[in-house]
């Protein structure tokens, strides 16, 4: 897919500021993605007005190019900005060569690899479909940003890559970030953990926390769930926790933190609270066995990749490596803010 030569970034920069746009020293990293501090000793500024924020239902792939639906309701001026954009920086500046090479390493995978991360870790949809049509997919997986219930691509925030420990995203006025960074420029899209940057980014990057797997622990009354749907969480005083919900025997959590390297003793303290308010008995043996669960779960990964090589296989090592070290930061426990049940019931309905 080519390039649009007769736009530079310079140029990109001018049409994006003539539309409403800001970007002040930001430039772009190699092959499309990413996006570096010009002068590291100054604080970077990126704002997206909401005019550019282009929601996915508008956009479709014809002909190996990324567009706008022609019913779109978007200007014109915004359709041409969006159309040379997409050609020079993002889809056909390096995104379908980016995501075509991951669908080819992950099609490149032994079958028992392939069999593994689609039976114990969701994966078994990356490895279905029409390779092209996949690449797609993941383009839009690794590039748009979820507000609420819209979906959206934002031009040049979609460049810069995914960090727990980035930037946030400020939607007040379109989407902005801004900050000091000395390099590169993240930005944080949520909640990550290693597993969770390889499945919809396709990186190894090392993250302070780790999430539980999704499983079910039948311990007794009432029955334990834990998701991994980090976008519905509450707060308990400083603390961002799962929600929790209360079915006829059962209780289920969105999620659920297992280790963070900066926060030990959270994780447990955690469920310790929710589980607790739940009714569930004996929280920390239900704890404990959710640990092993996914300790089991990554050891057993190595040891599926142990006999084979290739750059996806060292990928994968590193991210079960670095969700492995996370756990291991998970020592002792300290109070939550507790919660009347009444307020958790109310909350995890809504």
């Amino acid at each position: 897919m080519a390039n649009d030569p007769a736009l530079t970034w310079d140029e990109m920069l001018n049409f994006f500021r003539a539309l409403g746009g800001v970007c002040e020293n930001i430039v772009p990293g190699p092959l499309g993605r990413g996006l570096f501090a010009k002068d590291p000793e100054q604080p970077v500024l990126l704002k997206v007005p909401p005019v550019l924020l282009f929601n996915v239902d508008d956009i479709e792939f014809v002909d190996g190019c990324l567009r706008l639906k022609p019913l779109a309701n978007v200007m014109d001026a915004h359709r041409t900005f969006f159309d040379r954009y997409q050609n020079a920086f993002s889809w056909g500046g390096g995104g379908f060569v980016e995501c075509a090479g991951f669908v080819v390493a992950l099609d490149g995978l032994a079958p028992d690899v392939r069999n593994l991360l689609a039976a114990n870790f969701g994966m078994g949809a990356l490895f279905e479909g029409d390779p092209v049509e996949r690449a797609q997919k993941l383009f839009l997986g690794f590039r748009t940003i979820q507000n609420g219930d819209r979906t959206f691509l934002a031009p040049l925030i979609e460049l810069a890559r995914q960090s727990a420990t980035g930037l946030p995203l400020d939607f007040a006025h379109g989407l902005q970030i801004e900050g000091s960074r000395n390099g590169e420029v993240l930005v944080s899209h949520g909640v990550y953990d290693s597993l969770s940057k390889f499945r919809p980014f396709g990186s190894e990057g090392r993250e302070p926390g780790a999430f539980s797997l999704p499983v079910k622990v039948a311990a007794g009354v009432p029955e334990v769930t834990i998701g991994r749907d980090f976008a519905r969480s509450m707060k308990r005083g400083t603390d961002w926790v799962p929600v929790l919900e209360r079915g006829e025997g059962s209780i289920e959590l969105s999620y659920l933190m297992i280790g963070h390297a900066k926060i030990p003793r959270l994780s447990r303290g955690i469920f310790r609270t929710l589980a607790r308010e739940g009714g569930v008995s004996d929280p920390d043996d239900i704890f404990d066995r959710i640990l092993n669960f996914n300790w089991n779960r990554f050891l057993q990964l190595l040891a599926v990749l142990e006999p084979h090589e290739g750059e996806m296989i060292t990928v994968l090592r590193k991210m079960a490596r670095y969700q492995l070290e996370a756990m291991a930061h998970c020592i002792g426990s300290r109070d939550v803010e507790s919660s009347p049940p009444a307020q958790v019931w109310e909350i995890s309905f809504e």
